[in-house]
């Protein structure tokens, strides 16, 4: 579990899956998981192969964590992916306490137009985390995307 660490002023490239993954456990319970920061990183062609991810992917509580300032482009739901289903910033199981804001995204596609989606959380709402900025689409077509934060 990692706490107080920064990932940043990454380029991440044409990946099979997750560009950047943070948190283990699946769990909603406090553990060591706390204070991280994901900002200022570049993520260009995630997801080439598998599907159940996305450029930015979060599992358990992590309080006080940020996600900001990221760039997220090019992504498409894979042909081969058996899970129909990405996200640009994917927080799944029990993660709470994580501000998401002012992160950037351009050409997200998804293969059966319905499920690329630029934020996603498990449970399907937005009640676990907070946003104080904004989540903006640059230039670009969009297939079910669930909003803009």
């Amino acid at each position: 579990y990692l706490s107080g660490s920064e990932i940043a002023f990454n380029t991440l490239k044409n990946m099979p899956y997750t560009a950047i993954s943070v948190g283990w456990g699946w769990t909603k319970e406090l553990t060591s998981l706390h204070s991280n920061s994901i900002h200022n990183n570049y993520i260009s062609g995630a997801m080439k192969l598998l599907s159940d991810g996305g450029g930015i992917y979060l599992v358990s509580y992590q309080p006080e964590t940020m996600i900001y300032n990221n760039y997220i482009s090019d992504m498409r739901l894979s042909e081969w992916a058996t899970f129909k289903f990405f996200s640009v910033i994917y927080l799944d199981n029990g993660v709470g306490g994580v501000n998401v804001f002012d992160n950037f995204y351009n050409n997200i596609y998804s293969s059966d137009g319905e499920r690329g989606k630029f934020f996603f959380d498990q449970k399907g709402n937005l009640g676990n985390f907070y946003s104080s900025g904004r989540n903006l689409k640059i230039n670009s077509i969009v297939f079910g995307v669930s909003g803009i934060y």
